[in-house]
């Protein structure tokens, strides 16, 4: 792998999108406290889809994080929604409705004047056998050619202990960048968003 990528970078919106997989809690928390913590400090809008807890449990755990890293970021004013009912909200899952969703939250972080958008999402609601879910995968590519069109950043966080081996490849393979526990690094298992469309 190349050289990695530590927090704290500065500039405009680049599409950074990263699959985090994680296999512990503490893993998780470590890295996504200090990408959302990046993102506010450079007033970003920063978005957190929550599967797993609600908006209070999210900012507990985000605040002790920071608070034991000696971070001063507060996350009051970031927002978190619940992911299955952003993916989902008629009961099953929309590729496009997903990405509209998305092309929605980067006009409104343009109108607001934000440098950038940066959003993470747990993925788990994926598991639940919901309708339009086995589309996963191509949802990923598609994140990736929209992010080609209107930069932003997204880190998609997969429990490894839930998530199957074959997933977890096409995760690698759409995602350019992993996470580590320094930062994130390219990944040159991923491929191209056509290509990997095309296969599928």
């Amino acid at each position: 792998m190349t050289s990695c990528c530590s927090f704290g970078q500065s500039g405009k919106s680049t599409p950074i999108h990263i699959s985090l997989i994680y296999r512990d809690e503490d893993e998780k928390r470590h890295f996504i406290a200090r990408y959302l913590a990046e993102g506010l400090a450079k007033g970003e809008r920063v978005v957190y889809l929550a599967d797993e807890g609600d908006a209070d449990s999210v900012r507990a755990w985000l605040a002790e994080e920071l608070e034991f890293e000696g971070s001063e970021v507060e996350f009051g004013g970031f927002e978190v929604f619940d992911a299955l009912e952003s993916y989902c909200p008629q009961g099953y899952f929309s590729i496009q409705a997903m990405l509209t969703k998305l092309g929605g939250m980067l006009d409104d972080s343009e109108a607001e004047g934000c440098p950038g958008l940066r959003v993470t999402a747990e993925m788990t609601w994926a598991l639940r056998g919901i309708p339009g879910s086995e589309g996963l995968m191509e949802y990923e590519a598609r994140v990736g050619e929209l992010m080609a069109a209107r930069p932003f950043s997204a880190v998609c966080q997969y429990d490894a202990r839930r998530f199957g081996g074959r997933t977890l490849y096409h995760v690698l393979q759409t995602h350019p960048f992993v996470a580590t526990r320094k930062g994130y690094v390219a990944n040159p298992a991923s491929i191209k968003s056509g290509e990997f469309l095309r296969r599928l």
